[in-house]
Parts: structure tokens; sequence; C-alpha cells
């Protein structure tokens, strides 16, 4: 995709580009990305977001919305005398609603870097892949739900939570950290496949020392969940009087479904900057994200560094 940028700015250096420009649909000075490049950057997308490295899964959406079955109360499972009634209690099933949101992003460059240089389609690529990745991310862990925000696993709505104070407080020993791990457990989530939080908490418990000043040992249950360090994760929470405060989401992220629709726009705007010979770029994409089983997740707040 950088690449195919490059040349909608300064022509076509090979077959490649000149075959990427003509399956393009152009409009209004926008194109829509082919298939094959609109599923590479999807790809790669799904390689740089935490959420999905952790086990979220991502459901192409081949319209703007997309209905997913959820499983809302287990069913009634009993032992039963010979010629005895079973024991009754239907599963309860209910629907999420993935509805496609718009997420831009861009860059700006000077003609002459776009001319001139020979690696500036990776760059272009790899900037944007990773700013919005990491959005992504943010979106689905932390995203509001207001106007055309996704709904984030912490505001959906009987979430577990576990607090380390009304005020935060920070790491003594993994105690809160085994308090969420159990508090997941406890709802028969029995397959963790991650911990995402900010890479100031992952200090700070690299930083925990035991009463002989040693670094403290991490408890198997802690350990062998993996880590997964994003500055999606906000480090700015407000819980009573505490400031500064972040939290970890862990537990089975295979549960975090994101749907993703195919279609990727980019659009040059070179008439914006024409006073400095900058041309910007635009590239927009559509996703959302729900819960499978909202309670697979449990929310760790209220963290000081």
């Amino acid at each position: 995709i950088g690449n195919m940028m490059r040349a909608m700015a300064t022509g076509p250096r090979n077959e490649q580009e000149e075959k990427a420009l003509a399956e393009g649909t152009q409009t209004a000075g926008g194109y829509t990305v082919p298939t094959p490049l609109a599923n590479w950057y999807i790809d790669r997308l799904r390689a740089a977001s935490v959420c999905v490295q952790a086990g979220a899964r991502t459901v192409p959406m081949d319209s703007a919305t997309l209905q997913i079955a959820t499983l809302e109360t287990d069913p009634t499972i009993g032992w039963r005398a010979e010629n005895a009634a079973i024991a009754t209690g239907d599963p309860t099933f209910g629907r999420r609603l993935l509805t496609a949101k718009s997420i831009a992003g861009y860059v700006s460059l000077s003609r002459e870097l776009l001319a001139d240089s020979v690696n500036v389609g990776e760059i272009l690529e790899n900037a944007l892949v990773e700013t919005m990745a990491r959005e992504i991310d943010r979106a689905c862990l932390f995203g509001s739900g207001a106007a055309n925000d996704p709904t984030g696993f912490i505001n959906v709505s009987g979430i577990t939570e576990v607090s380390m104070g009304a005020n935060g407080a920070q790491w003594a020993n993994y105690g809160p950290y085994i308090d969420a791990i159990y508090a997941a457990q406890a709802v028969n989530v029995t397959n963790f496949t991650g911990a995402v939080m900010n890479p100031r908490t992952a200090a700070s418990l690299a930083k925990l020392m035991d009463t002989t000043n040693q670094p403290m040992l991490e408890p198997d249950m802690v350990k062998k969940i993996p880590k997964f360090l994003t500055t999606a994760v906000p480090i700015n929470e407000t819980f009573g009087t505490g400031t500064a405060l972040s939290s970890i989401v862990l537990g089975d992220f295979t549960h975090m479904l994101i749907g993703m629709r195919e279609g990727i726009n980019v659009r040059m705007l070179d008439q914006v900057s024409a006073t400095t010979g900058q041309i910007i770029f635009v590239v927009h994409a559509r996703a959302d994200v729900q819960f499978a089983r909202k309670e697979a997740l449990v929310r760790l707040k209220a963290i000081k560094q």
C-alpha cells in the first residue's frame, strides 16, 4: 500500500504499481485499494495489534453490520436416576451486532521525498499500520461507545473488575494480580491467552523486591499468562482521588471479536499543502468490536506507577 500511495503522487515505477493503480477504483481523488493489497494491509494490522496477539479473533464483514451469537447462561447439567426426569434448564443465547465504524489516519510528506526515496513506501505503510493498530487496540479495550467510537471492554456493562483500591495503589506484591486471575477462574475461565498492559505497569511489576531486596519471584499462575505491552492502555485514569492510574485486561481474548471491513480507501490531498509542497495521504478503514462472552476477560484497575 505504501508503494501504491507513492505511485499515486509520482507515478508508477514498475508494472506491479501500474497494475495496482489500474485495479484500484479512483473516486474524487481517492482509491479503493485492490483486494489483495487490502488483505495484506489488514493482515499487517492484525499482526501489529496486541489484542490479536493476545488471542482476539478477526471477523471479516461483508456488509456494514454482522450479527454474532453469544452465550448468556450455561445449560443445566445434573445427575439422574434411572427413568428419572432429566435436569432442565436451557442455555440462554443472545446476539451482538458488529457495526462497521470508520477509522482513518494520515501522513504528510514532501513531494521530493516521495520522488527520490527508495524506501518511502515501506516507511509510509509501517507508520500507518502501527498507528492504526494501536488505535484499534485502544478502541477494543477502552473505547467509549460514544459518537463513532466502538464500545471497548471496560465500557461493557457487567464486566468483572478487581481494584487496587478506591484511590489506586502501587504494587506491593502480586496479590491483586492473582485476585484478578481468580475472578476469571471463578466464572470458569480456564484458557488465559494474555494480559494487556501499559509498559509502565510491566516496569513497575519488574521492580518488585522481596524482603531481602532481591527481585520478587513471579508466581507460576502469573508467569504462565503471556504479557502484551502497548501504550494504547492509558496511564491517566482517575479513581477516587487517585490520578495517573492504569489498568490490566487479562483472560481469554478469543472471546473478543474484531469485525473488519475489507474495503480500504486511500486519498491523496495534495491541494491542502500546495504552498509547502507537501502531499497528505489519508487511509480509511472500517471496524468494530464485540464480545462473545464478556466474563472471559477481567479488568484489574487503579494501578499506580
